[in-house]
């Protein structure tokens, strides 16, 4: 998979943009209308 058919896959969905939260260690993603859609844990590079 490359970065630019995740991107289309996520606006496809309806992910206008994700935050990393480096600190809490998760990702969100928002939709457009900054609705909050969904929270994962994030796997850390050591």
């Amino acid at each position: 998979h490359s970065y630019e058919k995740y991107c289309t896959d996520l606006a496809t969905a309806g992910v206008f943009k994700w935050i990393v939260e480096l600190n809490q260690k998760t990702r969100q993603y928002w939709s457009k209308d900054n609705q909050l859609l969904y929270i994962e844990n994030v796997v850390m590079p050591l």
